[in-house]
């Protein structure tokens, strides 16, 4: 009997490899249908495409190092990428994010079926396709999703740490060179070494306190991360090239930044973060989809009064949206810009006002802590006092920082809003434990892969 059940056991097993299996098949064909429609030689692209004519690799690395930029890994990728053929990075850029989104659901537990694949899908749909392609497709992608991508693939260790499972050899090759590709992006660099730091309390604090042990080791492989994570960030910090850039940017896109103080500075962060999110400048969905997420998740829960709210701010979020406004508001009163003047921000965007000079600012800053804490709210309302809390929390605190912390670059505006990108990959990630939590709960995630596939669809057509 017992051998019979074993079989049985291991031939469910083997049927959820294979359904596994295919289902990241399907979505990784999804992921490059869907690179068909990019463009090539566009924004920066064309430009990196041509320094082989002028420069050896090594000499034009030395160059940007010494005059423009830290993100050699990056940028050498780029330069090789955009020379030679495109169909090269369409594969390339599928795998990364098919990369993303394995990584995604290892870390927040979804089921590996079609159905939760696929919202996930649907979610990371809703990062704008004018993000994905603003700097050029390829630009854009190596400096922003790919390392947010591997970045996502490089916290994996920490969670093999805690359950104190053992890798195969050849991980320890694809998450060193993850982690090290990710770190040589500021946002990612910062966002790794705060985790693996926040890992390392947790851990030290796990042995000492609760297991009583009286000799407490980090895993080796837990030091070499961390390792070449301070490296990357000393090597970040002490590169001449981001020392000149930001003097030569400021003149150029920024020249009232240098007269802006530190509060200047995080005003702008804050602020310019925030309407994004909330006014939704190029179409931005996600935070509707968030509320979403947790408006029927509470429900699901019976917890009555959470669910209200949460469906109150969903309703706010929609209204104050894209489609909404685009739909009704400009066909019904024509070029009427009153709110999105202030939750849009469009005012700081123009570069000619102090943050700190304007009651405006303070009105848009407090409405926007107001939804924070709601936000915060419903989730403590899902989770109470509980390392799920505890873990959420911080991830979505370490999104915002990424994100604020473009507030001390004088290209806070220029950049546009490729740099939303982190802080949005978090809010994506915990919808997803969220569902996963749902998913243990036996509760069908249907209406929710509708509502995420409507979404994504209304901004994949730019109905918004």
């Amino acid at each position: 009997m017992s051998i019979q059940t074993d079989n049985i056991s291991m031939m469910k097993k083997e049927k959820d490899r294979e359904s596994a299996s295919l289902s990241y098949l399907i979505l990784f064909l999804l992921i490059f249908g869907l690179h068909l429609v990019a463009k090539e030689g566009q924004q920066d692209d064309s430009w990196f495409a041509m320094v082989s004519a002028d420069y050896t690799l090594g000499g034009f690395l030395l160059y940007r190092y010494q005059l423009w930029t830290s993100r050699l890994l990056i940028e050498g990728a780029l330069v090789l990428l955009a020379s030679h053929s495109f169909w090269i990075w369409r594969l390339l850029d599928s795998l990364v994010m098919l990369l993303g989104i394995y990584a995604m659901t290892e870390l927040c537990g979804l089921k590996k079926n079609r159905k939760s694949l696929g919202l996930l899908f649907f979610l990371c749909l809703l990062i704008p396709m004018e993000i994905l392609r603003s700097a050029g497709w390829i630009a854009t992608s190596l400096n922003y999703l790919w390392p947010c991508c591997l970045g996502v693939y490089g916290l994996l260790p920490i969670k093999r740490f805690w359950e104190e499972k053992t890798f195969r050899t050849w991980e320890y090759v694809t998450f060193t060179a993850a982690i090290i590709f990710s770190a040589n992006m500021e946002q990612t660099v910062a966002l790794l070494l705060g985790f693996y730091g926040l890992f390392v309390v947790a851990y030290i604090y796990r042995k000492k306190w609760i297991q009583k042990e009286s000799k407490i080791a980090l895993p080796g492989y837990a030091v070499v991360i961390l390792v070449l994570l301070i490296a990357s960030i000393v090597f970040v910090m002490t590169c001449p090239g981001n020392a000149n850039r930001s003097l030569e940017e400021t003149m150029t896109w920024f020249p009232q930044y240098l007269d802006y103080g530190l509060g200047d500075k995080l005003a702008i962060g804050y602020l310019s973060t925030m309407s994004y999110y909330v006014a939704g400048l190029h179409s931005q969905m996600i935070l509707l989809a968030f509320a979403t997420v947790l408006m029927m998740a509470l429900w699901e829960q019976k917890k009555k009064v959470g669910g209200i709210i949460a469906g109150m701010t969903c309703t706010a979020l929609f209204l104050l949206g894209p489609v909404v406004r685009e739909t009704f508001l400009i066909q019904i009163f024509g070029n009427y810009r009153g709110y999105y003047e202030l939750l849009g921000n469009e005012y700081l965007s123009k570069h000619d006002l102090c943050p700190h000079t304007s009651g405006l600012v303070f009105l848009e800053g407090f409405l926007f802590a107001v939804l924070l804490a709601v936000l915060v709210w419903e989730l403590y309302c899902l989770y109470g006092k509980t390392g799920k809390m505890a873990i959420c929390g911080i991830a979505l605190l370490a999104g915002l920082l990424s994100r604020l912390m473009v507030g001390f670059s004088p290209t806070v505006y220029a950049s546009g809003y490729r740099t939303t990108m982190f802080l949005t990959v978090i809010l994506i990630m915990i919808s997803a434990r969220i569902i996963a939590d749902m998913q243990e709960r036996k509760y069908k995630i249907g209406s929710l892969l509708a509502v995420a596939g409507i979404l994504a669809l209304t901004l994949f057509l730019k109905i918004g």
